[in-house]
């Protein structure tokens, strides 16, 4: 495990299947909208 717990992929298949449905609707990576929007 990791030290940072991640949000469970919400029923998608693998991490990767959820990452690429997120660039779809937002146009960026998990990472890219975190860091935008949280300034992390």
């Amino acid at each position: 495990m990791q030290a940072v717990e991640r949000e469970p992929t919400a029923g998608f298949a693998n991490e990767t299947s959820s990452f690429r449905t997120f660039k779809a609707f937002t146009g960026m990576a998990p990472k890219e909208w975190r860091e935008e929007n949280n300034g992390s």
